[in-house]
């Protein structure tokens, strides 16, 4: 059933952001089958956009069934979503030699992870070249990726902890990141809200998950639903079958960090929702008017937190 609370809420997140000029070309939407690409999907084809959902198999998880989440698209709202198998010789043929060098060059990396490093960021990375690909080919300029407002403070908290943590850890003992370390840590701390701010004012933390980024000259990336509430978008999916898809499925415990920041997160808004505003007005600190970042802190870590952990620069 419609929720026009969610349609109106991204209806504004378009419209105050410039995300989407026109209705005239397609939108690439990133489909991974979880609630919040569906939602993505069901709002987008609701406010009348013409979708693409890609589904980006990535090859190497035997639970992962990219043809049974398209099928489900079809039946339930008669939209067609391609599926893409990022190791597939085939795929790979089919594309610029430039994106398959760099497609192949991240899934290397997610092969050899060594001990604490995360799939995440050259898993998104080879995801982005292939959507980006993707957009492209469909004579557009536009792809779509469903991160809600909780992804934006999961990634603003991941600059604040990783701040803490160096303080007390690798500063003064000389002790790079560990997960069951930070999962303690992250547990058993409060979040300084004023600390946090003077982070956000100084430009050493800011949201990895704007509502806008600019890939290249070509194409931008899009997160219409990044004002969205996850409680709201759980109650818009309702009983679809979504499934979620733990990308992370082959990493062992602890989870990735991100993972745990999330996981946390959920905890403390549970506790008291306030926390949500306070982290959406430190998000919209470090945007500029068109939702993209005035500042990526990221960028910097390795200056800012040397022996850390190896930082990997995001797309």
């Amino acid at each position: 059933m419609v929720k026009p609370n969610i349609l109106h809420t991204v209806e504004q997140t378009i419209s105050k952001f410039g995300m989407i000029p026109t209705k005239d070309k397609p939108l690439v939407v990133a489909f991974s089958g979880g609630k919040d690409s569906t939602a993505t999907i069901f709002v987008l084809n609701s406010l009348g956009y013409e979708v693409r959902p890609v589904i980006i198999d990535r090859g190497d998880d035997p639970r992962f069934d990219g043809d049974y989440i398209a099928r489900k698209l079809k039946e339930t709202k008669n939209i067609d979503a391609e599926v893409i198998n990022l190791r597939s010789p085939e795929y790979l043929d089919g594309i610029c030699q430039f994106a398959a060098s760099d497609i192949a060059g991240f899934l290397a990396k997610i092969d050899s992870l060594g001990e604490n490093e995360s799939q995440c960021t050259p898993c998104y990375n080879a995801r982005t070249v292939a959507l980006t690909e993707r957009t492209i080919r469909y004579g557009s300029n536009i792809f779509v990726i469903g991160h809600h407002l909780n992804d934006m403070a999961t990634s603003l908290l991941k600059c604040y902890w990783t701040e803490k943590y160096f303080q007390a850890f690798t500063q003064k003992e000389g002790l790079a990141y560990e997960g069951n370390r930070m999962r303690d840590f992250i547990t058993n701390n409060y979040i300084d809200i004023s600390y946090l701010t003077r982070m956000v004012e100084e430009e050493r933390a800011a949201t990895d998950d704007p509502p806008v980024e600019i890939i290249n000259n070509q194409v931008r990336l899009i997160r219409p639903i990044s004002e969205v509430r996850e409680s709201d978008i759980l109650e818009y999916v309702g009983d679809y079958p979504h499934q979620s898809s733990n990308c992370s499925y082959s990493e062992t415990e602890p989870r990735p960090f991100r993972l745990l920041v999330q996981w946390d997160l959920d905890r403390r808004l549970r506790e008291g929702a306030d926390l949500e505003k306070v982290l959406y007005n430190l998000v919209i600190k470090g945007l500029n008017e068109d939702g993209t970042l005035k500042f990526r802190p990221r960028n910097k870590r390795d200056v800012y937190y040397p022996g850390f952990k190896p930082f990997l620069k995001k797309s």
